[in-house]
């Protein structure tokens, strides 16, 4: 009897194992059910560089020898996973310059140049800077076909943001110019569209980089209006922020607990200043849920318009050494993590402008690191939880989404309330506009149900009406939808997360 009985617990026992070894090791399981980074997960190398030209005299040396960008860069750039740099100026002929401002210089670029870049390790490039419009229109989007058609992601305000996926965990990355081109369009910081697109990176994705043209030219510091922007990006969900147009390098800081490069300087360029001919490659190491950061110096000879790579740059690895930061865990939902649909990373198709954008995005559910469903593609504005009054964890969805009604026949900005389910994202409560036209809209913080609106001063009868003018509402949400509170309390409290707006 006892034999038997020590068999049928040996049984038992191999039963278990069987059942435990085929669900995995559940330490490695987060509470959300989504595997956390391991040991054994490789690290991910990211690179950010400065200013890049590909006309005037570096044109003209790249005809000469047309190897030199691969020679100068390919080394380092081609070991990281990812590697970025600023193109100053837009693909096409001379003649698209037209009539051009004495002493403004248009950069102009041959389209034959465009492959050197991925040749020389370059897997994004960002287009946007006050030279992106100096062959017009038409100009920005050739740029974009010639990068895409090299293989390299275009890296636009009007995308953003656009997302990366590694092995274990989303980049997401917003570009914009914070300095007016020949057609004179800029993105303000602050701004109702930077608001929305920070906002809905830093739920969808674990990383949130902006890279941003600022600053001004040759100067060795940040300016204030720099550093208040620094500040501002950071509050709203930037992880790291890295800055072009100065050409000179402006050390980085910690600012609120996040990096910033304020000016990585020049990478590749032929301007002849001394300090110009100095740069920084802003480095961040992914390795499990943590990021740490390094720079990298770049030097490029009196003689040469093409770098060399210097070596880690002392004074700035002094500031950044000893200092990490956590990757977001993300958008976690009834236990099922959010995150953007392989279909939405951006692979070519870009769109041309500085405005708000007509991406469509998927969203993926994903639990226990198997995707659950995609959602159908929609133009999405923002995405954020929403806690119900009295619950402790968030179990709706609020989401931002530019569609067409025929409400007022129009294509606008309109909330939908969704709840993430195993088998989708089930729809709760979809409204047209609330009260008045939507601009933006956000939960407020530590006040669960409670939806504060960015209204347009104009009404859907006479939507022309208030143009300019802008109003915030409250609205607490009641099971079934949003009614409107009258609580001043609480509409202050709504005003101020748009003040910016005012």
């Amino acid at each position: 009897m006892p034999r038997k009985r020590t068999l049928l617990i040996r049984l038992c026992l191999a039963s278990c194992l069987l059942v435990l070894s085929s669900l995995g090791p559940l330490w490695a399981w987060g509470a959300d059910g989504a595997k956390p980074a391991s040991r054994q997960e490789s690290e991910v190398r990211l690179l950010f560089g400065g200013d890049v030209l590909l006309s005037r005299g570096v044109e003209r040396r790249l005809d000469l020898t047309p190897g030199a960008l691969r020679e100068a860069l390919r080394k380092t750039l081609g070991g990281a996973d990812f590697a970025a740099a600023n193109l100053e100026g837009a693909v096409g002929g001379r003649e698209r310059c037209g009539s051009w401002v004495p002493g403004k210089p248009c950069f102009a670029i041959p389209p034959r140049l465009a492959s050197l870049l991925a040749d020389a390790g370059f897997k994004a490039i960002g287009t946007e800077n006050n030279h992106s419009a100096d062959l017009g229109d038409e100009g920005r989007a050739t740029t974009h076909e010639a990068l895409a058609d090299s293989s390299i992601l275009p890296l636009t305000f009007a995308d953003s943001p656009q997302f990366v996926r590694f092995d274990h965990f989303t980049l997401g990355i917003i570009t914009f110019s914070n300095l007016p081109g020949r057609d004179g369009r800029f993105v303000p910081i602050p701004s109702t569209a930077l608001r929305q697109k920070l906002r809905l990176a830093a739920n969808l994705a674990n990383l949130v980089v902006v890279y941003v043209h600022w600053g001004s030219e040759l100067l060795p510091w940040p300016d204030e209006k720099q550093v208040q922007g620094a500040k501002w990006l950071v509050s709203h969900g930037a992880s790291l922020i890295v800055g072009c147009h100065p050409h000179v390098v402006q050390g980085p800081e910690w600012i609120d607990g996040k990096p910033v490069f304020f000016s990585l300087g020049n990478l590749v360029f032929d301007q002849v200043y001394a300090a110009s001919k100095t740069g920084l490659l802003a480095q961040c190491r992914v390795s499990g849920a943590r990021c740490r950061f390094s720079a990298i110096s770049t030097h490029t000879p009196g003689d040469s318009f093409f770098p060399e790579i210097a070596g880690h740059n002392q004074a700035a690895d002094k500031v950044l050494s000893g200092r990490t930061i956590n990757l977001s865990r993300g958008l976690v939902i009834n236990g099922i993590t959010l995150r953007p649909g392989n279909g939405s990373m951006i692979t070519g198709r870009t769109g041309s402008g500085s405005g708000p954008g007509h991406k469509e995005t998927a969203v993926e559910g994903v639990r226990g690191g198997k995707v659950l469903w995609v959602s159908r593609p929609v133009n999405l504005v923002s995405l954020e939880p929403m806690a119900l009054p009295g619950r402790g964890r968030a179990r709706l969805l609020l989401a931002l989404e530019r569609c067409y009604s025929d409400f007022d026949r129009a294509t606008a900005v309109r909330p939908y309330v969704y709840e993430p389910t195993r088998k989708g994202l089930v729809p709760v409560w979809r409204g047209t506009s609330l009260a008045w036209p939507l601009l933006d809209a956000t939960l407020l913080p530590g006040n669960r149900g409670i939806l504060c609106a960015l209204h347009s001063g104009g009404s859907f009868l006479a939507p022309g009406a208030g143009v300019g003018k802008r109003r915030v509402a409250a609205y607490r949400w009641n099971g079934f939808g949003f009614s409107g509170v009258d609580d001043k309390e609480i509409q202050n409290a709504c005003r101020s997360c748009f003040s910016y707006s005012f």
